[in-house]
């Protein structure tokens, strides 16, 4: 179905819910592109996790060695 107001044609079906001007199969779903940002948001979340966790893993290795060799 499409819709024509204010000198604005449109087709009246789903579009995107986040971006809102794509058209997509199915009311609720995502486009693509949408679905890419997502993705790269959250591989981005996981890799500054996985930096954060190895730098305090080497911060606690480095605390223990140096009470290590303070105690010999």
């Amino acid at each position: 179905m499409i819709s024509h107001q204010g000198g604005k044609t449109r087709e009246c079906g789903p579009y995107c819910d986040i971006c809102a001007t794509r058209a997509v199969k199915f009311y609720g779903a995502t486009c693509f592109l949408c679905r890419e940002a997502e993705r790269d948001r959250k591989t981005m979340g996981a890799i500054v996790l996985i930096c954060l966790c190895a730098a305090l893993l080497i911060m606690g290795l480095a605390s223990a060695y140096g009470e290590l060799v303070k105690m010999h």
